[in-house]
């Protein structure tokens, strides 16, 4: 629905991109190993893609119901 992905927006993308910000620097300075690094990664692009999928169910839905209201 609308407010999960407004909170997808407003919270969940920005930390999955502060994720990666974080696991780029800290395997490039040698604090994690990759096999942390690949998780973390991970982690970040499952959150993007369930956003990814929530907006487009959501477009799905908004298409759907115009359709509808023409007929």
């Amino acid at each position: 629905n609308k407010e999960t992905i407004t909170y997808y927006e407003n919270s969940a993308l920005p930390n999955a991109e502060k994720m990666k910000n974080a696991a780029n620097i800290q395997f490039s300075t040698g604090e994690i190993n990759y096999l942390t690094w690949a998780n973390l990664i991970q982690n970040a692009i499952t959150t993007e893609s369930e956003y990814l999928d929530l907006v487009h169910e959501w477009n799905r839905i908004i298409i759907q119901l115009q359709f509808s209201n023409q007929n």
